[in-house]
């Protein structure tokens, strides 16, 4: 992706394509949970044994829930795209149609 490009995904002027947005998070190598604003969640441990006592973290997140909510945020967009191009499309065959008139007459 240009950096134009993505000046414009920055300034809302264009829309960002799921490819894209899977592209962001690698190269920013961050999950798409954290761009989309989802927090994870961190889950402390005690541990005790023959060394002595350990505390530590993991971190885990709901993935049903998040699954499901990022799942459906990339629907919607889909969805969204999808019109756009319908309409895209109806309107390319509304001019092409009209040039035929044109030509034809």
């Amino acid at each position: 992706m240009s950096e134009s490009a993505y000046r414009k995904i920055e300034k809302n002027q264009i829309r960002l394509s799921l490819e894209n947005f899977l592209k962001i998070a690698k190269v920013l190598e961050v999950s798409v949970n954290e761009l989309l604003g989802e927090k994870s969640h961190r889950e402390y441990h005690q541990h005790h044994n023959e060394q002595g006592t350990f505390i530590g973290h993991q971190e885990f997140e709901n993935f049903y829930q998040e699954s499901r909510e990022i799942t459906q945020k990339l629907i919607n967009t889909l969805e969204s795209n999808i019109k756009d191009l319908h309409e895209e499309i109806l309107f390319l065959r509304n001019q092409l149609s009209a040039k035929q008139s044109i030509t034809d007459n």
